[in-house]
């Protein structure tokens, strides 16, 4: 962490750390609360993840460069450390073997999160 750039936000419960479509440039560590993840597909809310303290959430936008996939929004008083895209990158450039895994697991995050989509559209 010290070879990152990042300052604290502080959010009151209901507040909104990002919405679902906007281009992500930061990713979060939670030191204090609890953030709720969520998608809205037609209308409708479905639960994601929840993210507590000691947590992480937002790094996807900064590997691949795509809207935001999901919403995030404190549950709680919460406080964030906020990471920006140059910091994680430059992180990033110096250490391709973890590159490689930050990429691979947000593969899989999306093919579940597909998954987890295509179910919610499903009618019976």
């Amino acid at each position: 962490m010290d070879r990152l750039s990042s300052y604290e936000r502080n959010l009151a419960p209901g507040e909104a750390v990002y919405k679902q479509g906007e281009k992500g440039r930061e990713m979060y560590f939670v030191r204090k609360g609890r953030i709720k993840i969520f998608a809205t597909n037609w209308g409708r809310e479905t639960l994601l993840s929840t993210v507590d303290e000691g947590g992480f959430f937002g790094e996807n936008a900064l590997i691949d460069n795509m809207p935001r996939p999901h919403s995030a929004v404190a549950i709680e008083e919460t406080e964030l450390l906020v990471i920006n895209e140059e910091s994680f990158q430059t992180i990033l450039t110096s250490n391709p073997v973890l590159k490689y895994i930050i990429e691979m697991l947000i593969q899989r995050l999306k093919e579940v999160s597909s998954l987890v989509y295509d179910s919610e559209s499903i009618s019976i």
